[in-house]
């Protein structure tokens, strides 16, 4: 199997990263022309889909063991707001990512795809 830097995200992740923007729509009544809130709901996309599951950025070939969630979270999100075609992605990333990231809204926490059961997981608040 040959290395992909870029794999294609599975139909799960996808799906669930929808959901997060939808949920967030419907909650927060997104500005998607907004550089804070289109951030914003990228950070909490890529943190709570499951697309920086360790596991993830093992088979991206990027990973850390000290908070690779988070750095991926930024990565991902700046990544995200640059392909949109946003100016300075990494900055707007920066200006919002603690109060972005810690809202795991409609969950407790933020969800342990490498693991937990279920149940832990995905209480839903």
């Amino acid at each position: 199997m040959a290395y992909e830097p870029h794999p294609t995200p599975s139909p799960r992740r996808s799906h669930h990263r929808r959901l997060v923007h939808a949920y967030d729509q419907c909650r927060a009544k997104v500005d998607w022309k907004s550089g804070a809130h289109h951030a914003c709901a990228e950070i909490r996309a890529s943190s709570l889909s499951g697309e920086c599951d360790l596991s993830q950025e093992i088979n991206r070939g990027v990973f850390g063991l000290m908070a690779h969630h988070g750095k991926c979270v930024r990565r991902r999100a700046a990544l995200s707001l640059a392909l949109a075609g946003r100016a300075e992605p990494e900055a707007t990333v920066d200006a919002v990512f603690d109060r972005c990231y810690a809202d795991t809204a409609p969950f407790e926490r933020h969800p342990d795809f490498a693991g937990l059961r279920p149940s832990e997981s995905f209480k839903v608040t």
